[in-house]
This record gives structure tokens, sequence and C-alpha cells, in this order.
């Protein structure tokens, strides 16, 4: 049974009380009404100097009937009563019960609160750990491109190294058996300045004498 229930019963039995109390009140004043008009009923037969034997005799019959409508009244009214106790009890429980679901509504409320702010608290934490992970993985990605940048360029450099490494190698060699075959003693020792060998200058010369004597 829910709040709305509850409290349409309440009213509900509120309503039925106040009846009875304006049924209760109703019987009692047409029993003093009846009481009343017996009274002027018999005033005026004594005015008119009426037998009052026969009226003498009639009034244990009338006290019969009043005390069985008083004892009626009292017992409807015993009833109306022990109605009303029951009323206020089931009335008093109702309170009770919505006292206690009142509370419990109230504790309810701040489950609820705490679990939205838990939820909060959890989607704020989880929004945060995406974003460090988005920057994490950023951060990689411009250290992934940047790798491979510098290995291009690694690349790039070691092979016009290696370009220029064979060039030159060719060209040297070019060089070389020109100057072995047409240059003097001096351009040898240049050479040797330049990092040759004293042996292979020397074997180089020997070539170029024997050239020179082929040719005389």
């Amino acid at each position: 049974m829910n709040k709305v229930e509850l409290e349409a019963k309440v009213e509900a039995l509120q309503d039925e009380i106040n009846f009875l109390r304006a049924l209760y009140d109703a019987e009692l004043n047409e029993l003093q009404n009846q009481v009343k008009d017996t009274s002027v009923i018999l005033e005026m037969d004594n005015s008119r100097n009426l037998d009052l034997n026969a009226i003498v005799a009639e009034v244990p019959e009338a006290e019969n009937w009043y005390k069985q409508k008083y004892e009626e009244m009292a017992t409807s009214a015993g009833k109306h009563g022990d109605d009303l106790k029951n009323t206020k009890s089931e009335i008093s429980d109702l309170n009770r019960l919505i006292n206690r679901l009142r509370a419990e509504i109230e504790a309810l409320k701040g489950q609820r609160a705490n679990l939205e702010t838990a939820i909060a608290e959890a989607e704020e934490r989880g929004e945060l750990a995406v974003k460090d992970a988005k920057a994490r993985i950023a951060d990689l990605e411009a250290a992934l491109q940047k790798a491979k940048q510098d290995m291009a360029l690694q690349v790039r450099e070691y092979q016009e190294l290696m370009n220029y490494s064979k060039y030159h190698n060719c060209f040297s060699v070019i060089i070389f058996f020109h100057i072995t075959l047409t240059a003097p003693l001096g351009v040898f020792i240049s050479l040797y300045l330049s990092g040759e060998s004293q042996q292979q200058l020397i074997g180089k010369r020997n070539i170029g004498v024997q050239h020179e004597a082929d040719a005389a």
C-alpha cells in the first residue's frame, strides 16, 4: 500500500467518524425532544383536569419505553464508541505506517543521492582516464612519427654517403692511375701527406719509373 492509498483510507475513516458523531448527536437530540414532548403533554393534560390515574397507569409503560429507547441509544452509542476507538486505533496505526514509510522514503532518497554522486565521480574519473589515455596515445603517435622521420633522414643520409663514397673511390682510382703514370715525385709526396702509406707510394713510384724506362 503506497502513501496515496494510505492517505485516502485515513480521509475515509475520518469522514466515517464525523458521520457517526453526527448520527449520535441526532439520536440524542431526538431522545431529548421526545422527553420534552412528553412533559408538555402531561402539563396539558393537567391543565385540562384529565384523569391522572389513567396517566399514572401509563407511566410505567412510558418508562419502559423510554428505558428501552435509552438502552438502545446507549448500546448504539457504545457501539459507535467502540467503532470510534477502533477507528482511532486504525488511524494511529496508519499514522505510524505513514511515518515509517516517510522515513524509508527519506532513507531511499539519501541512498539515491549517494549513488548519483558516486556515478558522477566514476564518470568523471572515467573521462579523466580516457583523456589521459588519449594524450598518451597522441604522444606515442608523435614519437613514432618523429622516429619514422629520423629513420628516413638517416637512410637518406646513409644512401647519400654510400653514393658519395662510391663516386669518391672511383674518382680516386682514376686520379691515382693518372698521377702514377704522369706525375713527378712531388705529387707522390703530396699524396703521402694526404694519407697514403709509404709502401703504396714506393710501389706506385717504381711502377712509374718502369714506365719511363720503357718509354725511353
